[in-house]
Parts: structure tokens; sequence; C-alpha cells
């Protein structure tokens, strides 16, 4: 089965996995066999929405119906992830990195940085010499060293 889950029952599985309920639990998490333990998945309601924090893994017990010969067929029979969740390529990943990060348009091959606007007070200021606004600097295309290490900093 299939199962997308919270914050809450991954804290519950990843203390039976590497916590310290990995002594008693660890691998046997997905031990099939009699020495396997079962997940139990407890909901409460907290107020208006529902709560997991009571969940979890029961004392090794044997799975009525199941015959150690019929592991194979449940191992075989697990779904591959990659046909659930779509991975991005590198390349759609530096594009989603272009555009919300260095706000930049792959499409329109645009590669000018966006410029500040100067903010003008209501009364201007008394200078005895005239002001000139700085030209803003030509925009400068970044290599793809800074995504790659941006990337690489992310936990995927």
């Amino acid at each position: 089965m299939v199962l997308r889950y919270g914050k809450q029952l991954h804290k519950v599985i990843t203390s039976a996995i590497d916590g310290e309920d990995s002594g008693d639990l660890g691998a046997r998490v997905f031990d099939l066999s009699p020495e396997g333990v079962n997940f139990k998945v407890i909901v409460e309601k907290q107020g208006d929405f529902p709560t997991y924090v009571s969940s979890k893994f029961s004392f090794p017990a044997e799975v009525k119906g199941l015959e150690e010969s019929g592991f194979d067929d449940i191992y075989n029979a697990a779904t591959e992830l990659d046909s659930i969740f779509k991975f991005k390529s590198y390349d759609e990943l530096k594009q989603m990195v272009n555009e919300h990060i260095f706000c930049k348009d792959e499409d329109s091959q645009r590669s000018e940085s966006p410029v500040a606007h100067a903010v003008t007070s209501a009364a201007p200021v008394p200078s005895s010499a005239p002001v000139q606004a700085e030209q803003p600097k030509p925009a400068t295309q970044s290599d793809d060293s800074d995504i790659q290490d941006l990337l690489a900093g992310l936990d995927l």
C-alpha cells in the first residue's frame, strides 16, 4: 500500500528505524516474517485537526494468511515510486532556480537583472551640487557552477 504521510507519521517511522527505538525495531519495520512488526496508524482528533502522534509499531506477530512463499510476490509487487512521483531533470531544476531565485526568464532570453527603482521622498532635500543618478550595472551571466552548488545543498 502506498501511503503519503506527514511530519507526525514520519517522526514515528524515523524513530523506529534510526532513533531510540531502533534497537528494538530497526530493520524489522520492513520484515514480513513473523519477526517483523506491524504499524498501527492511530488517528485522534485534537481540536479540529487530526493527529497521528499515538501511532506506533506493535510487537512482532505473524500476519495471518501470509506464507513465507508469498514474501517474494509481495516484494516484487511493490510499486516503483518513480511511477508515482515524477522527479525533475537537471534542466528543469535549473530553469526553476533561474526563474525563482535569479529572476531570469529562460523563454524570453532576458539576461538583464531587475532594476531597483529609487524611492523619492515627499520633500526634496536641499543640496549644493546636482546629484546624478547611478547608472545600473549590466547584469552578468551566472555560470552553471553557482546553480550546481545551490542544487547540491538541497535535500532531494
